[in-house]
């Protein structure tokens, strides 16, 4: 029987910040707010979505730092991508049977094939990556410690520093950028050094590029007064790739890997779930129905009652999609999906053996003779 790995619950944590931050910044850009003017509550939901992309950045940091001295577990990858199918048609096919959208032949094949058709391009983008991960770790292992850090180091330039300088993303892609974040999380695995195993100086580093992206912020909120088109720079530090938000991304990763955290069974169990939260939160079909229709964001804009509403929204989506989910893993992938697989490989294991004796057999006789 395969033993069960016991989570770090210091990254665990981490994980669950992350997809927090994550919701936080699908309630602003889901939620269909039109401004007249900058006002204090434009300003504070410019500021909370800044994290939506730190969150992803430190989920790739977290598979990298792990994955990138194991193996690839092929029963995990089945499982990431049926977890994908299972949401994607369940959402659609619930959404059809309550008339909230039209039942299509399209819309269907397009729920089940939800990989292929980018329906998650974070889902989509994470399954490339393990598939990716052999190869990747392969090309680690021949590295010595210089030439990783020259490699690390030449991607940040090409797909970091140069596109945030220039404000031009040339031949990015997130397969790409993801690629980059695992190898740098390998890199921090691998080679221990006084930057990645302090956690003060981190923490500083940390808060301050927080501060500089709160500054940026508003001072390009305040400068649409004047230049309207200052008001495509507000959150310009929040991408993907841009350098400050890269070096946050790191830095908190080292910060939450030094924690002195104590294993928690409750923490891990909710961390397992964060995935799902995803897939159910951000499913095509569930933005415009949940932040629009459901929770409706937009007319929130101009009340004192925002943050109300706000940390409300955040923290009833992310409990609510988390049982959703310890639901699906106890009924469907406990009692149906892991049986299923493990049927599967049965088979093919009893095949390999059978071909291994066959073989066996065939160099006995090829030696009597």
């Amino acid at each position: 029987m395969e033993k069960k790995k016991v989570r770090n619950s210091n990254l665990e944590l981490l994980r669950i910040v992350s997809m927090i931050l994550i919701i936080m910044h699908h309630y602003v850009v889901h939620g269909q707010f039109v401004w007249e003017m900058t006002t204090v509550n434009k300003i504070m939901l410019d500021i909370l979505s800044l994290g939506g992309k730190l969150g992803v950045n430190c989920f790739v940091l977290i598979t990298g730092y792990f994955m990138v001295q194991s193996k690839m577990n092929i029963k995990k990858l089945i499982k990431i991508i049926l977890e994908i199918v299972f949401y994607s048609t369940s959402i659609y096919i619930i959404f059809t049977c309550f008339n909230i959208i039209p039942f299509t032949f399209s819309g269907i094949i397009n729920s089940i094939f939800a990989i292929t058709q980018n329906a998650y391009w974070f889902g989509t983008t994470y399954v490339i990556l393990y598939v990716l991960i052999p190869f990747i770790n392969q090309s680690i292992s021949s590295f010595n410690e210089k030439q990783h850090r020259y490699l690390c180091f030449t991607l940040v330039v090409i797909f970091s520093i140069i596109p945030t300088i220039t404000t031009r993303n040339f031949e990015f892609s997130h397969v790409i950028w993801f690629v980059t974040l695992y190898y740098i999380a390998g890199y921090i695995r691998k080679y221990p050094n006084k930057y990645t195993e302090i956690m003060a100086k981190n923490v500083k580093y940390s808060g301050m590029i927080i501060l500089f992206m709160i500054i940026t912020t508003i001072g390009f909120n305040l400068l649409t007064a004047v230049n309207p088109d200052a008001k495509y720079y507000i959150t310009y530090f929040g991408i993907v790739n841009s350098l400050p938000l890269l070096i946050l991304s790191i830095t908190l990763f080292i910060v939450f890997k030094n924690m002195k955290l104590k294993q928690s069974k409750v923490l891990n169990l909710i961390a397992s779930s964060t995935f799902g939260v995803y897939l159910i939160h951000d499913n095509l079909y569930m933005r415009d129905f949940l932040w629009v229709k459901v929770l409706k964001n937009n007319t929130y804009a101009t009340s004192p009652y925002l943050m109300i509403h706000f940390v409300f929204s955040v923290i009833a989506l992310f409990v609510v999609c988390t049982i959703i989910d310890q639901i699906r893993m106890r009924i469907i992938e406990k009692r149906v999906v892991d049986k299923l697989i493990d049927k599967l490989y049965n088979i093919y294991n009893k095949q390999k053996l059978k071909k291994q004796n066959n073989t066996i057999k065939v160099e006995k006789v090829l030696e009597l003779k």
